[in-house]
C-alpha cells in the first residue's frame, strides 16, 4: 500500500473540543460549536479525498504534519484526537484503536499562510 495523504484545516485543541451546560439540573458536556464546524469541514475534505473506498483493513501508521497558524507554543498531542476521530467518522479508518493504528506521530512544521494538518497514512509493515 502506498502512502495516502490529505490536507485538513487546522484542528481545535483537545482542550477546546467540549463545553459544559446544565440540562435538567445536571452538568452535561457538549461538542463546542468551533469543534462541530471544524469536524464537518474535515469530514467533507476526507470524504472527497477518500471517495468511496472501504476503510483501511490492515494496521496503519498515521503521521500528522501540523502547520500552525502562528508561533504560539502548543502541544502536538492535543491535536491528534480530533483528527483521528474525523478519520474514523469519514470511514478512512475502521477505528483508531491500537488494533488498527499502531502509531500516531504528530509533528510540527513552521507556521504557514495555509494553516492545517496534512494526514499521512501508510501500512504499518511498510514504515521505515
Amino acid at each position: 500500500m502506498t502512502e495516502w495523504r490529505c490536507w485538513l484545516p487546522f484542528p481545535p485543541s483537545v482542550n477546546n473540543l467540549f463545553t459544559q451546560g446544565i440540562v435538567r439540573g445536571k452538568v452535561r458536556r457538549f461538542p463546542a460549536k468551533r469543534y462541530k464546524a471544524w469536524r464537518r469541514q474535515a469530514i467533507t475534505c476526507l470524504r472527497a479525498a477518500w471517495r468511496s473506498k472501504p476503510p483501511y483493513a490492515e494496521q496503519v501508521v498515521v503521521r500528522l504534519q501540523l502547520v500552525p497558524p502562528d508561533k504560539r507554543p502548543r502541544d502536538a498531542d492535543n491535536y491528534a484526537k480530533p483528527v483521528m476521530d474525523a478519520l474514523v467518522e469519514a470511514r478512512v479508518l475502521v477505528d483508531d484503536s491500537n488494533k488498527h493504528v499502531t502509531e500516531v506521530r504528530p509533528c510540527w512544521e513552521l507556521p504557514g499562510k495555509q494553516a492545517g494538518v496534512i494526514v499521512h497514512i501508510q501500512a504499518a509493515e511498510s514504515r521505515g
